[in-house]
């Protein structure tokens, strides 16, 4: 347990940091308020997941241009077409920011909620922080 970590501050205003399309804006209004009501977005992971949001955007993209999933070529015959490769990478960045929030089964245990605000209270954050009880006493 690292008894220096840093403790961001829960995220208040939900708004994405940066301009989005509507698929990634669709994403953004779905994880945001979730994770908000989780305790589990800080200020300081809404870019993180405006990433995450973008590149849902890009995978929602390919998979619409996708009428087939392979192509015929002169010089390698049946082979698989770009937009699948752009929808599978852009899948793997989603789940892989995605994990970092504890989304899926297997990475939910792997984090902790963030602490409720105290109104900003420095002295308060002090006495009732259980590290500086631990360092005390221990």
């Amino acid at each position: 347990m690292n008894r220096r970590e840093p403790q961001p501050k829960l995220a208040k205003d939900i708004h994405p940091p940066v301009k989005l399309d509507e698929h990634a804006l669709k994403f953004w209004r779905t994880y945001s308020v979730k994770l908000k009501e989780l305790r589990l977005l800080s200020e300081l992971d809404l870019h993180l997941l405006a990433m995450a949001a973008q590149w849902w955007s890009v995978h929602v993209r390919a998979l619409a241009e996708m009428t087939e999933i392979t192509q015929n070529t002169e010089a390698n015959g049946k082979v698989a077409k770009p937009e699948v490769a752009i929808a599978k990478q852009a899948f793997n960045a989603v789940r892989s920011i995605m994990q970092e929030f504890g989304i899926g089964p297997g990475s939910r245990t792997k984090v902790t909620t963030l602490a409720e605000d105290e109104d900003d209270d420095p002295a308060g954050r002090y006495f009732n922080n259980r590290h500086n009880v631990r360092r005390f006493l221990g």
